[in-house]
């Protein structure tokens, strides 16, 4: 549940970091389950759920438009369903996300966490970039191979890879090296992650590739 809230709460932000860019933005809230952006936005219905399992399909039926930025719109879950993976099955998201691409500057997708359920290697093929989520302090060190799995595998698109919840002050160091404590997602697969030094130094490597390609990405937007 914490990490459902933090990949929310890291949407909302780079999102709205994007707004202020001048850019025009959209959220979607497709952790079908927990809904936790949703909550930004107040839970409205209807939602996504209900536009996918075609109780509507009025898209600004849906839309929530500029809550937290004049150039930011966000659609909520709507509906909590019974069969959230059946309905990222659906050719209507598909659909949805090739219409909305012709509307917006960046879509970003809050999605629930990896390998609990199915849903964010579902959401993954519909997606240009994966922000892999990494709480510091709750993640074992001994899943760093599997993170490292992940990104040699190409099992989620351009991945890159946030460390997020690191300590305030310079020189905190993860995994035997500085991290970058910038944040954001554009399709919100997340793990935690513990702040003991790993022995498998593939992992670690990855784990500074994944950062500083969230940094050029940044950088780039900046």
């Amino acid at each position: 549940r914490q990490m459902c809230k933090e990949t929310a709460f890291i949407s909302a932000n780079l999102a709205t970091a994007l707004a202020i860019k001048n850019k025009k933005v959209l959220v979607i809230d497709l952790d079908l389950r927990k809904a936790s952006l949703s909550k930004y936005v107040e839970s409205p219905k209807p939602g996504i759920s209900d536009y996918l399992c075609g109780q509507t399909d009025n898209l600004n039926e849906i839309l929530v438009k500029g809550t937290l930025h004049a150039n930011l719109d966000i659609i909520p879950v709507g509906t909590i369903p019974p069969n959230p993976t059946e309905l990222l099955f659906a050719d209507r998201l598909k659909e949805l996300l090739n219409d909305l691409r012709q509307k917006y500057d960046y879509i970003l997708i809050d999605c629930p966490p990896v390998e609990i359920v199915a849903d964010a290697t579902i959401i993954n093929k519909l997606s240009d970039l994966t922000l892999f989520i990494v709480r510091s302090g709750l993640l074992d060190r001994r899943l760093l191979p599997e993170i490292e799995a992940y990104y040699t595998d190409g099992k989620y698109r351009n991945m890159a890879l946030i460390l997020n919840g690191t300590a305030p002050y310079t020189g905190t160091t993860v995994t035997g090296m500085d991290m970058a404590t910038d944040t954001g997602t554009v399709m919100g697969t997340d793990m935690d992650m513990d702040t003991e030094k790993p022995k498998n130094k593939p992992a670690t490597r990855t784990l500074r590739k994944g950062i500083y390609r969230f940094k050029n990405i940044h950088n780039q937007l900046s």
